[in-house]
């Protein structure tokens, strides 16, 4: 199957400062396109909108701060927040399947110092999404999550356990208390000066994994000016592989250095799952299919708060 997405980044954030309360909203529409082997052709409008609040009270003491957050967005799936408005190819012109919008996260956060804790509903990353890991997309029902920093600072140690990726999207009622099926402890260490290097054990649905990064940063301007990261994640249990490899880099600020005024980036990306690596693996960003994936993702920004980016995919299954 091969996707082509063309993005009008109608996309804008807004913040509004209080002494305890900071508001974002992101709207994107987008017009995707997918072909199938068998030449099926399918063109659609899609849209998302996000929404968050946080109340923050700042504290002296080794309590640093304790935040209440929230998190709504668009999507009746646990792995896109994307609604159809026009599906061109529906019998009905201009029908409307989609309406989604629903609470996403909902989790308290304590920070101390060399330490954060989330408990409640909780987003499944802690910071940069990678593709061996979870898209941003997903959350954590009755989650914990415990940061520390280690290495005098150059490391995290991660422990985190939930339910993860329920079926579909929760209303805004938090579901009643579950066995947890997911458990994982993480380490992320910047040993060598621009290598990251990431490893964790996970247990989903009662099957073990092992996930393994390393991303390497050329920065300059106090700018990534290239990143590259491969990554492995495999099932224990069926002795499965799955294998990443994202290259993404700013052409014209390599070019022109700071006097470039124009923020231009362009991300490679290939990737293989096997089928065998289980459920897991559709819950990882940019999910097309299982075996062979290539994409290429080229974006930028048209004016203030307005950006755009295009897409293309292909996957063979």
């Amino acid at each position: 199957m091969k996707a082509f997405t063309i993005v009008l980044l109608l996309l804008w954030t807004t913040s509004l400062l209080g002494q305890h309360n900071f508001l974002t909203q992101n709207l994107v529409f987008k017009v995707d396109q997918r072909i199938s082997n068998k030449e099926n052709i399918s063109i659609r409008n899609q849209a998302r909108f996000r929404l968050g609040y946080q109340i923050n009270y700042n504290l002296e003491g080794r309590i640093e701060s304790i935040s209440l957050k929230s998190f709504f967005s668009t999507g009746k799936s646990n792995r896109s927040a994307w609604n159809t408005v026009f599906n061109y190819s529906d019998p009905i012109f201009f029908q409307v399947p989609d309406d989604e919008f629903n609470l996403e996260h909902l989790y308290l956060e304590v920070l101390t110092s060399g330490q954060r804790i989330q408990i409640g509903q909780i987003p499944t990353v802690k910071g940069v999404v990678s593709a061996a890991g979870f898209s941003d997309e997903s959350w954590i029902e009755d989650g914990l999550r415990v940061e520390n920093d280690i290495l005098n600072d150059k490391g995290v140690l991660e422990i985190v356990v939930g339910n993860l990726a329920p079926r579909t999207r929760i209303t805004p009622e938090l579901s009643q208390f579950d066995r947890p099926n997911y458990f994982e402890v993480e380490f992320t260490a910047e040993l060598l000066k621009n290598f990251i290097t990431e490893v964790a054990y996970e247990n989903f649905e009662s099957e073990n994994f092992a996930r393994a990064e390393i991303r390497a940063d050329l920065t300059q301007f106090s700018h990534h000016l290239f990143q590259i990261s491969f990554q492995v994640l495999s099932n224990l249990d069926q002795r499965s592989t799955a294998w990443y490899i994202d290259a993404n880099f700013l052409p014209l600020e390599m070019i022109l250095g700071e006097a470039n005024q124009y923020p231009l980036k362009l991300d490679l990306f290939y990737k293989y799952i096997p089928q065998n690596l289980g459920e897991r693996g559709r819950y990882g960003e940019e999910f097309m299919g299982f075996d062979n994936t290539f994409g290429i993702v080229l974006g930028g920004r048209l004016f203030k708060n307005v950006n755009w980016f295009a897409r293309y995919r292909s996957n063979t299954q």
